[in-house]
């Protein structure tokens, strides 16, 4: 009922014209303020009070719970880090042990091949196999 309401002052005001508009526009500009019924003069301070009062206890509640629940997550997000950073470092470990044994195991290919070379060398005679020759 309202949106109809509100439909209907915006249709008026659209027929008005921009000028005529904004001159009702500024005319019906309202201020709302929020103040204790005690400045009213309708009941004593003290409900005001008791109203802040419970206000900004809920306040420093959440705040409190909030804070503990941050708490709580740092904590179990530090510890999932401290597991993944132990992952890595095994991870890390186990790399370096694979790159050690292929080094070895490079080497002593290496050494086989040289090995071999040479027996092809004895074979032919002395003379260098060719894929030896610069």
């Amino acid at each position: 009922m309202n949106i109809n309401r509100a439909r209907l002052i915006l249709d008026y005001l659209y027929v008005l014209g921009e000028s005529k508009s904004d001159e009702i526009e500024n005319e019906t500009t309202t201020l709302y303020r929020i103040t204790p019924h005690s400045m009213e003069g309708t009941t004593n301070g003290d409900e005001w009070n008791g109203r802040m009062n419970a206000m900004m206890s809920m306040h420093l509640k959440t705040r409190k719970e909030t804070n503990e629940k941050i708490g709580e997550a740092r904590k179990e997000t530090n510890d999932k880090i401290e597991k993944i950073n132990d992952k890595i470092e095994k991870i890390n470990d186990k790399i370096d042990e694979a790159q050690a044994m292929n080094v070895k195991m490079i080497e002593k290919m290496n050494e086989m091949n040289i090995g071999n070379f040479l027996r092809i060398q004895k074979m032919l005679g002395g003379a260098a196999p060719t894929s030896m020759v610069p």
